[in-house]
């Protein structure tokens, strides 16, 4: 499991998880695949080409 900024990303609950506190807070669908994308690429720069049918689509520079 990733933490970033004391917060635990548990893709089973699809939610993230304060490491210190306990707190849960739930992501959408697409806040979690956002956000499990930044993890996979931290030292890319990524752009949102398109938005279509609750589809991302994303371009690495």
């Amino acid at each position: 499991m990733t933490v970033i900024n004391n917060w635990q990303v548990n893709v089973t609950l699809s939610s993230i998880v304060n490491i210190e506190t306990g707190e849960v807070r739930r992501l959408g669908e697409y806040q979690l695949k956002l956000l499990l994308v930044l993890i996979d690429s931290p030292d890319t720069l990524l752009s949102v080409l398109t938005h279509t049918q609750k589809q991302f689509t994303l371009k690495a520079f």
